[in-house]
This record gives structure tokens, C-alpha cells and sequence, in this order.
């Protein structure tokens, strides 16, 4: 019986752990892409002012 116990409690907890594994992933990946994406546009912004200037 403590051994089914065991085996749920443990379960749960690889379960839980892959889920905020995930989680982490996919808002770092969101992150990572405005930040990619915003640091691209002044890069952009920036080569065009000096084009420009």
C-alpha cells in the first residue's frame, strides 16, 4: 500500500514538474521572441538613422 502511495505521490510530481518545465519553456520562448523581435526593430531603426543621417 505505502508503495502505491509512493508511486502516485512521485507520479504527480514528475507530471507537475514536466508541466512547469514546460510552462518556463514557452514563456522564455515568448519572451525571447518580443525581445528578438524588438531588439531587431531598433537595430533596423538604428541603421536607418544613420543612413539617413
Amino acid at each position: 500500500m505505502m508503495f502505491l502511495e509512493a508511486l502516485v505521490f512521485w507520479g504527480e510530481s514528475i507530471v507537475f514538474g514536466a508541466v512547469y518545465l514546460i510552462l518556463v519553456c514557452v514563456i522564455a520562448n515568448f519572451i525571447a521572441g518580443i525581445w528578438a523581435n524588438n531588439h531587431q526593430r531598433l537595430v533596423l531603426n538604428y541603421r536607418r538613422l544613420q543612413l539617413g543621417g
